[in-house]
């Protein structure tokens, strides 16, 4: 994600736009330090070392920020694997693919999903983890903040958490069903799986084969 200073002046460009008012949409990340990290790994020499950036989610009573440099990874090379993590990656822009118009309130959202693009283009494999409900999202946040709490971490409440998995959902809403049905690999480089609400692999989807939000 963007620093915090960041993502502030980001909500302030945006000062309508609840979607962009904190870290997780598409514009909240800066992909061109994504791509730039894609890139040096994958070219990483034998011996030679890079700093891998890290979040720190639990910054500012839980909006987060970067981590200071003197907290990041430090890999040596040769890389062999790079496993790049994302609630929102594979989504595609509307804008971008045949279909129905953007709604006016995923606008702007959909407008930075078209920078996904070129990460897109950096993976070799794409592995997707297929929830039997979206709507799990809301449990699982909330999961991982009492975890934090329990450590005495930076962390959100319980309504703090729902307003803040709120403004993921519409994205959820909005591209899960293309994400479901198309891969942004080829399909023969692509690993899909279901799982229930408790993490665990299951080997039917939705009723019905649904691929829709639940």
């Amino acid at each position: 994600y963007k620093t915090h200073a960041e993502l502030d002046a980001l909500a302030q460009a945006h000062p309508d736009d609840g979607l962009l008012h904190g870290r997780g949409q598409p514009g909240t990340h800066d992909m061109g330090l994504l791509r730039d990290t894609l890139a040096q790994l994958r070219a990483l020499p034998a011996g030679a070392s890079m700093w891998v950036p890290r979040y720190d989610k639990s910054a500012h009573a839980g909006q987060g920020d970067r981590a200071p440099r003197s907290e990041w990874q430090r890999v040596t090379g040769p890389v062999d694997v790079v496993v790049l993590e994302g609630w929102c990656l594979g989504f595609r822009s509307m804008g971008r693919r045949a279909g129905p118009r953007c709604p006016p309130h995923m606008r702007n959202v959909d407008a930075y999903l078209a920078e996904f693009d070129e990460t897109y283009a950096q993976l070799d494999a794409f592995v997707v983890v297929q929830a039997l409900s979206a709507k799990y999202v809301y449990a699982w946040r909330e999961q991982a903040e009492q975890e934090r709490r329990a450590r005495g971490e930076g962390a959100m409440d319980a309504a703090q958490v729902v307003k803040f998995v709120g403004r993921y959902y519409p994205s959820y809403e909005q591209y899960l069903p293309q994400l479901y049905a198309t891969s942004p690999c080829a399909e023969d480089r692509t690993l899909r799986y279901w799982i229930d609400e408790n993490r665990r692999p299951c080997h039917d989807g939705p009723p019905g084969g649904a691929t829709g939000v639940l």
